[in-house]
């Protein structure tokens, strides 16, 4: 064999090697985007279920309109905490969520 063809085929195999660690890159990098994509869309979707009735979270969820509902009544509950705003500056998420639940 020539110098020239050892040189090709040093360039092949090179090439061949780059190809596939382009290749395993890209295979290991949309493996990671579409695991993120799906954690996040199941996220989206717990919120959704948790701030919507079911059956509405549900419809939208598929795809589907939702027609509005009318109610003879409702209750809308307001809460004024004293001091709220200087003790949320002082908590966690976490200890203001457990302030709600505790009042």
């Amino acid at each position: 064999m020539t110098a020239q063809g050892i040189e090709s085929g040093n360039i092949l195999d090179n090439l061949l090697s780059r190809t596939e660690q382009y290749l395993n890159n890209a295979k290991s990098l949309v493996e990671e985007r579409t695991a993120d994509y799906l954690e996040k869309n199941r996220k989206a979707e717990n919120l959704l279920y948790q701030l919507l009735p079911k059956s509405v979270a549900s419809q939208l969820n598929h795809g589907q309109s939702v027609t509005a509902e009318a109610f003879d009544g409702v209750t809308i509950y307001f809460r004024d905490i004293v001091g709220f705003t200087s003790v949320s500056a002082r908590s966690t998420p976490m200890q203001i969520i457990a302030l709600y639940i505790s009042w």
